[in-house]
Order: structure tokens, then C-alpha cells, then sequence
């Protein structure tokens, strides 16, 4: 009887949980919700890990200690290339993973997690696997160097693969957030300002991956301008053809429309990220943001090496990545040297999970600022 492709995958993901022994250590299933492959106190632990993964459509994730080490997820069918990438894309954005396995009909792929992801199929630096299985027999041999043992001891991070992780996603989203607000201080903003700005553009962007927000939101901001403003030309950049697909960024390249967007979203979601001081208003200048608008894409500055903000999937990136964004530009801003404090990260993530949907956005609801950590 031949096997169905679901079947094939499975079987391939089962040699590597049994045969390298990963069902010894903390492998968990990821989940939506407490209560479902974790316990109470293994929920406050590493809750915000389990949703995430299954936001990014990982099947369970290997823990060592608290840390999300290895995500294991599965493609149907014949999944295509771009379908790898864009697995890989959201993976990487969780930040804290090391490694990642991805089955799909009669093969298994193994990927380090240490470098963004290709803008395009044809980017001179391709996404290419460490190791393809294709048979579940060989899964103990080919994969020896990825047994259990390896991984908790962290002798496979020794390895050269991952020695190198300068693109691992923790590392890159402050450098590229710090280089964003560099280069609006260059171009003569205060640091303040750019700050400012460089924040509420990612939170907007969050949004938008978290489908809170989306391109009816935006036409409907311009529409309801008086008079409205819907119909002139936005500038649209080149943008990579894997990466985000952002609704929000073309309007960048209008002034008038970015800070109409601003005030709707202050008036909607109460929350004093998207007030504008007065001065701000006399300070940032079209230039400002289409330099943001460039940044975004993923077109860059000259003299620069690239940013990478146009690969982050916001949706799967931790609440604990943004919280640390927040808390550099706070201490830059202030003499204050005693710490900053949020709300677990799980519970966040849970609550977020359940109130912020576009819904709720409906029903016009005041909620808690999206800026808390």
C-alpha cells in the first residue's frame, strides 16, 4: 500500500524524535492555548514559545532548559521552494531557535538558523539545508551529529554553521533598529524624534503580520480624510519578493497619510505611542520617511551594510525582542539608571493572542497600549 504523503513526513519527523532521542529531553507540542501538551508550570515557563511556534506552524519545539533550541515543523505535499523559504523566514524571526527541521513528502530538511532569509529565489546568497534525509532508516546515521546528546551539552553549536550566528534574528533586529535611527539622525532629526518614529512604524508593522490591521484599514483612513486623499499616487518600492508584503509601507512616500494613519491608530488603540507633539510635526519632513520607506523594503542606505527590518515576520517575533527595542531607546532618552519592568512574556502573548484581533479593532474597544513590553 503506498504511504500518503502526510505519512512520509511523519515518518520522517518520528526517526528524528525517536532515533535521536529528543523524546528523552523537553520536547513539547506547540500550542494556541494553556492546557494543551504542557503543564501548568511548564506553561509559565516557556508558554510564550509554545504559542509562537505554533503561530509559525512548528509541529513541537525542543527546549533546552527555557530556551526554544530546535523547531521541528511540516510542509504538504510538494512543498515548493518559495514554501521552504517562507517556513525558514518565520522561524528565523523567532530569534532564539538555533535550528530547524522541515519535512515534506519523502524529505527532511535540516537548516541552521544563523542568516536571514533570501530576498528572492535568485539571491546570490540562497537558502540552502545542512543535510537532506530522505529515508526515515538513515535518520540515526546521516543525522548523528544532531542526536539529543549534541544538542543539550551544546556541542553542535560548535560546529561552524552556528558558530556564525551575527544573522541570527536577536542579534540583527537592534543593529538594524539602532542603524534605522542612526540614519534618520543623520539626515537631521533628533534622536528623540527618529526614535519616536522608528517605534511606531514597527509596532505598525506588527500589526499588520498580526492581521490586526491591513490595506482596507489604510484606504479607509485616507477615504475618510477631508478632503480625502485616497486617490493620489503612492510611491511603491522595490520590495523582495520573499519578504514582508507590507500594505503600509507605500504610504510612507505621503506625509499626509502617514500621520493620518498615526492619529487613527492613537484614536483606536489608546495608546500614547501614536500621539504627535506639535513640534514633531514641524520637524519631520517627507524625506524622513521615505528614508523609513527604503529601510523598510529592504532598499537601504548608501555606505551602509543592509538592514534586514523587510525579513522579520512580526508575528512570530518575541514580545521580549520588541520589549528590548523599547528599553534601549528608553534608557537612551534618560539618566534614570533603574530598570524597567513587564508583564511575563507568556501572559502577554496569551492575552494579545485573544483581545487584539482585528474583531475587537471592529468594535472600536480602548485597550492596553500595544508599547507595553
Amino acid at each position: 500500500m503506498t504511504t500518503s504523503v502526510p505519512e512520509q513526513a511523519q515518518q520522517l519527523l518520528s526517526a528524528v524524535y525517536n532515533d535521536l532521542e529528543f523524546t528523552r529531553g523537553t520536547l513539547i507540542p506547540t500550542s494556541s492555548e494553556p492546557g494543551h501538551g504542557a503543564s501548568e508550570d511548564t506553561w509559565r515557563d516557556i508558554g510564550e514559545w509554545l504559542i509562537l511556534g505554533d503561530r509559525l506552524g512548528a509541529e513541537r519545539v525542543f527546549f533546552v532548559a527555557e530556551d526554544p533550541v530546535v523547531l521541528f515543523s511540516e510542509l504538504a505535499g510538494k512543498a515548493s521552494e518559495e514554501e521552504f523559504v517562507a517556513a525558514y523566514r518565520r522561524a528565523w524571526s523567532l530569534g532564539r531557535a538555533r535550528c530547524l527541521f522541515i519535512a515534506r513528502d519523502g524529505e527532511l530538511r535540516v537548516y541552521a538558523l544563523t542568516e536571514p532569509p533570501p530576498r528572492s529565489l535568485d539571491d546570490q546568497n540562497p537558502l540552502t539545508p545542512l543535510e537532506i534525509v530522505t529515508r526515515a532508516a538513515d535518520v540515526a546515521d546521516q543525522l548523528a551529529a544532531y542526536h539529543r546528546d549534541r544538542v543539550e551539552s551544546g556541542l553542535l553549536f560548535e560546529d561552524k554553521p552556528y558558530r556564525e550566528h551575527d544573522g541570527r534574528a536577536d542579534q540583527r533586529f537592534l543593529r538594524d533598529v539602532q542603524a534605522a535611527t542612526d540614519a534618520l539622525v543623520r539626515a537631521g532629526l533628533p534622536r528623540s524624534v527618529a526614535h519616536t518614529l522608528i517605534e511606531r512604524v514597527i509596532l505598525i508593522r506588527y500589526l499588520e503580520d498580526r492581521q490586526v490591521i491591513d490595506s482596507d484599514y489604510f484606504q479607509n483612513v485616507a477615504a475618510q480624510r477631508n478632503p480625502p486623499v485616497g486617490k493620489q499616487p503612492l510611491l511603491e518600492p522595490d520590495r523582495p519578493s520573499l519578504g514582508a508584503q507590507s500594505a503600509f509601507i507605500p504610504y510612507l512616500s505621503s506625509p499626509q497619510l502617514t500621520y493620518a494613519i498615526f492619529e487613527t491608530l492613537e484614536r483606536d488603540f489608546n495608546g500614547d505611542l501614536f500621539i504627535v507633539s506639535p513640534s514633531e510635526t514641524k520637524l519631520v519632513a517627507a524625506e524622513h520617511l521615505l528614508l523609513i520607506q527604503r529601510l523598510l523594503s529592504g532598499v537601504g542606505v548608501a555606505g551602509q551594510e543592509p538592514l534586514f527590518l523587510w525579513a522579520y515576520d512580526f508575528s512570530v517575533v518575541p514580545t521580549s525582542l520588541i520589549s528590548e527595542m523599547y528599553e534601549q531607546f528608553y534608557s537612551a532618552g534618560t539618566t534614570d539608571k533603574s530598570s524597567t519592568h513587564y508583564t511575563p512574556q507568556e501572559l502577554v502573548e496569551y492575552v494579545l493572542s485573544t483581545v487584539l484581533t482585528r474583531k475587537v479593532l471592529s468594535e472600536k474597544p480602548r485597550i492596553c497600549d500595544p508599547a507595553c513590553g
